[in-house]
């Protein structure tokens, strides 16, 4: 080739985009107003129950060395996050109501 030569390269055509793409993008606008409007219903955070049965799980780990909650055997849970839960809240008697 020489200077005087250009390569001539196809003008490029903007992308179109599938229907497939526009229908997910559809269905992930949708879902996330849908989840957005039924988050409004509640007046606590979602994960608030689990964070209190963990504290009262610690406290009654700390307290009488059980998991128990409110005296009633709770076997399912975990050892751990009571237990870290519950060291703060034994230590510092930052509990406020009997197990």
């Amino acid at each position: 080739m020489t200077g005087s030569e250009t390569a001539t390269a196809a003008p490029s055509r903007p992308r179109r985009v599938s229907r497939t793409a526009l229908a997910v993008l559809g269905l992930i606008v949708v879902s996330t107003a849908a989840r957005f409007a039924a988050a409004q219903a509640f007046s606590t955070p979602w994960i608030a129950p689990d964070e209190m049965v963990y504290g009262m799980l610690g406290e009654g780990l700390w307290s009488h060395g059980s998991l128990t909650l409110r005296s009633f055997p709770s076997p399912y849970y975990s050892l751990l996050t009571p237990a870290l839960i519950g060291a703060p809240l034994a230590w510092l008697r930052l509990r406020t109501t009997p197990i």
